[in-house]
């Protein structure tokens, strides 16, 4: 019987047998090596009528290429007999069903590059690339050669098969991957297999031949070599997160305690700072001491301590920008700022000028900020001009922005002509100068030594009252001035008998000065009046005092010193200064 009397006796046996013959060959093959597959092809009738049908290719058969026409029957009793497995190591994939949804979705998701990029058409050198995406088995629509083409279940049967979209031709991954140039099928590893009619024969012959067994085992192994790798790699990447995880931890406790100790205003090193040191300075020690409580702390010191001298002074330099940074942004939100400069001589006999800007919020709460040191070395009042606008421009603040300066102790500062008509009325008044003098030279007697001070401090005793010591003359504060000219009118008489039982040339002209009218009438004098300008001082060093308040006070100040000018006033201090 020719071909086209079994096709057209086929039809009209059993057309409904044909159509689930149909839909059984939709059932897709568990994982096997094996199988009898259902190749689709189209047939025209000379009818010009088209029909599909099932052409299989019979494992028992004894040629390859002899075909022959099943019934519906014989095709189920052909799918029930085959041998079903389960993946192996010798298989790529380990899914087992693959149906075209399936394969549409893991064409889409499988692979991060370019369709292009594993078309197996760029030659078997590319095929490593992709070892761990596997075969490229794109789903398309594959064209008719010769009445035949591509069967989108050929990659559920043999799972090492790929379609090239390029060159519309199958070629084997596995092989491809190994290749070796005169050893292996170019037809499925260069060149490509489209010849539809021999497919499934080729096919089988190709997945027997022993260079395709080889390769497979070959790609097998640099699979597993490869996930063994990533495995390890991933292994050491979770234990270099622990570290660097453990190491910013411990580093923040480091920074923690020494935040600590700079707020507490204490050094950070001691003398010795090795093991068998008694007192290894105070950031080691607190560091032991809190890694009793810590296990992390414990842990680190005894292997990354992190805290050698040179890293200490380089986080509290970026604790100190941090913070510096944080200040200026703030100032510059407020726009208007006023600046307080005061001098001062460091332990090394250094001159040193002080930066505190004083600025406010948007609910007008006002902020004074310890800016830093800077070393002086014209001191001049041009020279710390210029120092200040410098340091102004560091932080990029506006000098136009500055409403108010204060040059607190900045002697070269004050005055009308660059800093050198520094006058004072103390200075005017010879009296009054003098007995700064003397009050200057009393402090140095009996302050200036242990012995003398232990006398003034027994004559306090005797006279019952409670020991105090004599404040030191400044130039510049008026506060002190008025804590010195206060502690020799309240202890007068103390000083008398400390004077007369010290017995030194020095002590006995002191004795004789401070026993005069004039001394004790100008003494008592400005101190009445430090009495009152000491409390405007005060008043002025509030945070909170705002310009208004500040006005106010003032001539508050000014009206009280007034008031003393009147013959009322001046009976009374004359009085006191006769009964003493």
């Amino acid at each position: 019987m020719s071909d086209k009397n079994k096709l057209h006796y086929y039809f009209k046996k059993s057309s409904i047998s044909s159509h689930k013959a149909l839909d059984t060959s939709s059932i897709t093959a568990q994982g096997v090596n094996t199988i009898d597959t259902a190749i689709l092809i189209e047939t025209n009738e000379s009818n010009n009528a088209s029909s599909s049908i099932l052409l299989s290719e019979s494992s028992t058969s004894s040629s390859d290429s002899e075909y022959e026409i099943q019934d519906n029957e014989n095709l189920k009793d052909k799918e029930s007999a085959s041998t079903t497995t389960t993946a192996t190591a010798t298989t790529i994939l380990t899914t087992p069903t693959i149906t075209t949804n399936d394969l549409s979705t893991k064409s889409s998701s499988s692979s991060t590059t370019s369709s292009f990029k594993r078309d197996p058409a760029r030659g078997p050198e590319h095929a490593r690339e992709f070892i761990l995406l596997g075969p490229y088995q794109s789903v398309t629509s594959f064209p008719t050669v010769n009445h035949r083409h591509f069967c989108l279940n050929w990659y559920n049967v043999y799972k090492w098969i790929e379609y090239s979209e390029t060159t519309q031709k199958a070629c084997c991954f596995v092989c491809r991957f190994a290749y070796s140039p005169g050893q292996c099928d170019d037809a499925f590893t260069k060149n490509g297999f489209n010849n539809w009619a021999m497919a499934m024969n080729k096919f089988k012959k190709h997945e027997a031949s022993i260079f395709h067994k080889k390769a497979n085992e070959s790609f097998v192994n640099a699979v597993k070599n490869n996930k063994d790798n990533m495995n390890v790699l991933k292994l050491i990447n979770i234990e270099h997160k622990k570290a660097t995880s453990e190491n910013r931890n411990y580093l923040k406790e480091i920074i923690r305690t020494i935040i600590f100790i700079a707020k507490q205003g204490l050094s950070f090193r001691g003398h010795r700072e090795n093991d068998e040191s008694d007192n290894k300075g105070n950031l080691l020690e607190l560091l032991e001491f809190r890694s009793l409580e810590n296990e992390l702390i414990r842990k680190k010191l005894g292997t990354v301590k992190y805290t050698h001298h040179s890293i200490q002074n380089e986080m509290l330099s970026i604790i100190q920008q941090h913070i510096l940074s944080k200040i200026v942004s703030e100032i510059k939100i407020s726009k208007y700022h006023s600046i307080m400069i005061d001098e001062s001589t460091d332990i090394s006999r250094h001159q040193q000028v002080s930066l505190v800007i004083r600025y406010t919020d948007d609910l007008f709460s006002v902020y004074e900020r310890f800016i830093g040191f800077e070393r002086a070395s014209d001191k001049t009042g041009e020279g710390l001009f210029n120092l200040v606008i410098e340091w102004l421009n560091k932080l990029d603040l506006d000098i136009k922005n500055i409403i108010g300066q204060c040059f607190d102790g900045a002697s070269s500062m004050r005055g009308s002509c660059k800093g050198v008509a520094n006058l004072d009325v103390a200075e005017v008044v010879v009296p009054v100068r003098n007995n700064f003098g003397i009050v200057k030279s009393l402090y140095n007697l009996i302050e200036g030594s242990p012995k003398r001070h232990k006398i003034f401090d027994d004559s306090e005793k005797e006279a019952g009252i409670v020991p105090t010591t004599l404040k030191q003359l400044c130039d510049t504060r008026g506060a002190c001035r008025y804590e010195s000219l206060k502690a020799i009118s309240s202890r007068y008489s103390e000083i008398l008998s400390t004077l007369t039982l010290i017995d030194t040339g020095d002590s006995f002209i002191l004795l004789l000065v401070i026993k005069t009218f004039d001394f004790v009438f100008h003494i008592y004098m400005v101190n009445e009046i430090f009495l009152i300008t000491n409390i405007l001082s005060k008043f002025l060093q509030y945070v909170s005092v705002t310009l208004t308040d500040v006005l106010a006070k003032v001539n508050i100040t000014i009206d009280t010193l007034q008031s003393l000018r009147n013959e009322n006033e001046f009976t009374r201090i004359w009085d006191y200064t006769m009964k003493i």
